[in-house]
């Protein structure tokens, strides 16, 4: 078809209808009815081949959405695995930086739980428990210095503090 106009009659009244090349559907101006030409304009085809590549590309996006969503979802899964695997190791490392410290302090509860047996045996008068408990009265090697100091003094106190109760206890009484 060319682009000049043509004339055909309306099928539905009789009137003449003029055409343009890139119109394949319209309505009579006298009657209102719908017209369609069963061959197709160049410029027509044209435009219902857009609109097929059109809808294709429309249809390329959304799987396009939907595989980008898939795959989002996967990092998502990676994103919670990593973070919860990063919180874990966290966690162990600082209960492993803290459990020298809870060590510790679990031994000196438990010094100072021998340091009190110790009071008691000697308020019982029973001297050999009350020895054999201040001389437990030791600690670690990886302690500070002050700390050996501090509880060196403590047993070597408790030691000649027993003696002397000892030995006033075993002196003869005056009659």
């Amino acid at each position: 078809m060319d682009d000049k106009l043509r004339s055909i009659t309306c099928p539905h009244c009789g009137g003449t209808l003029e055409l343009q090349n890139d119109l394949d559907t319209f309505f009579c101006l006298y009657c209102g009815g719908k017209v369609v030409l069963t061959e197709l304009s160049d410029a027509a085809y044209d435009a219902r081949v857009k609109i097929k590549e059109m809808e294709h590309q429309e249809r390329l996006q959304d799987k396009e959405y939907e595989f980008q969503k898939y795959k989002n979802k996967d990092k998502n899964k990676y994103f919670v695995l990593f973070f919860a695997v990063s919180i874990g190791l966290l966690m162990l490392s600082i209960s492993m930086m803290l459990l020298p410290s809870m060590k510790h302090n679990k031994k000196v509860k438990h010094l100072q739980q021998i340091e009190n047996e110790v009071e008691q045996a000697i308020i019982n008068e029973n001297y050999d428990l009350a020895i054999i408990k201040a001389n437990q009265l030791h600690c670690d090697d990886g302690w500070s210095k002050e700390e050996h100091d501090s509880w060196d003094e403590k047993r070597e106190f408790y030691i000649q503090l027993i003696n002397s109760k000892q030995n006033s206890h075993n002196a003869p009484q005056p009659n």
